[in-house]
């Protein structure tokens, strides 16, 4: 994966508050978790065709997995390829509070 230093817009979200915005395609969506304990819940919807958005069970069932890594497609509900996978999208939480 490509690192590209060059940040356009940067911004630090407390918990329980939400933001809204599009993406054009080739814009990349870097989400960081500060302070090592937070999760997120997110929605994608395609902008051009307010009924496409992206499907969990539609992208493992393509994929044949049940796991996303690095290299996997995020496929829409219309079958369609929607982003592109580089990270933990599939959850974040620290070892210690799922331990117990």
């Amino acid at each position: 994966m490509e690192h590209n230093p060059n940040i356009d817009w940067k911004l630090t979200i407390p918990g329980g508050c939400h933001w809204s915005g599009i993406l054009r395609r080739g814009t990349t969506l870097r989400l960081t978790d500060i302070d090592g304990n937070a999760n997120i819940a997110a929605l994608f919807y395609n902008q051009e065709e307010k009924l496409e958005r992206y499907n969990m069970a539609d992208t493992l069932k393509a994929q044949h997995t049940f796991y996303l890594t690095q290299g996997h497609a995020c496929y829409s509900d219309m079958g369609r390829i929607f982003l592109l996978y580089h990270c933990g999208f599939g959850g974040l939480a620290r070892h210690s509070l799922w331990s117990k």
